[in-house]
């Protein structure tokens, strides 16, 4: 930032919010005492001589503030909303808009023998999320091969990989809607190892954020300029259809 310095920072537990927060110091080494959080700010960041002039009871030599909103919802009923928000509805909205341009030919392209395709991409995610979710938080049965999803060649066809895809969503939609903020610490061995569904919730998100990133990449490739901008795109789509 133009006109801007760094200022050292310290970190310590704000008892209200319950996580590490930063604290603005002197260059002596001593924390400022922070303003009180404004609401709907959650960071402040402003240059040198913005401070002097809009942070006035902040001496020269501290060229900005740090604000933290505190949380509108406690850490475990946030981390199930934004779980649940984007293995609903974001990753299989992106998903959806590749796979509405690819053919059967598409599915199964891959640049060499070592490379997955997006259909073993796909069976792969709905065997994981089936299983982690499915299986291991809701308890429902279920028979996976996973060496079988990367081994693929050419079959099943596109329709069918579609439509287990959208039974792993609509399987992953029921155990999560199900839910509540108090289930995030439970325990569960069902995996293959005790953790809690909190953990198995991070996983597949992230697993799952992962493998998407293959498939957009994919698409780009079989159709040049067909995609862009798709997470802006597919997020406002969904913002506006939750308003309306």
């Amino acid at each position: 930032m133009a006109g801007g310095r760094l200022v050292p920072v310290a970190v310590s537990q704000d008892p209200c919010v319950w996580r590490d927060v930063e604290v603005t110091r002197h260059r002596s080494g001593q924390a400022w005492k922070p303003a009180p959080p404004r609401p709907g700010i959650q960071c402040l960041l402003v240059s040198t001589r913005e401070a002097r002039m809009e942070v006035g009871h902040l001496k020269s030599h501290a060229e900005f503030q740090l604000i933290i909103a505190r949380m509108d919802r406690p850490l475990d009923a946030t981390l199930l909303h934004l779980v649940r928000t984007r293995l609903v509805d974001d990753y299989p909205a992106q998903i959806g808009e590749c796979l509405d341009l690819m053919d059967d030919s598409d599915v199964w392209w891959r640049p060499d023998e070592h490379t997955n395709a997006l259909g073993n991409l796909l069976l792969h995610l709905s065997g994981s999320n089936r299983f982690y979710i499915g299986y291991g938080i809701g308890g429902r049965g279920m028979h996976r091969n996973r060496d079988a999803e990367f081994a693929a060649r050419g079959a099943p066809g596109g329709a069918d990989i579609r439509e287990q895809w959208r039974e792993t969503l609509r399987i992953c939609a029921e155990v999560l809607n199900a839910l509540g903020p108090e289930d995030v610490t439970t325990m569960t061995d069902r995996t293959g190892k005790p953790t809690t569904i909190g953990a198995l919730l991070l996983h597949v998100s992230h697993h799952t954020a992962v493998h998407l990133g293959q498939i957009v990449w994919i698409t780009k490739m079989r159709h040049p300029g067909a995609l862009s901008e798709v997470w802006i795109r597919t997020r406002d789509r969904l913002a506006s259809a939750r308003k309306s």
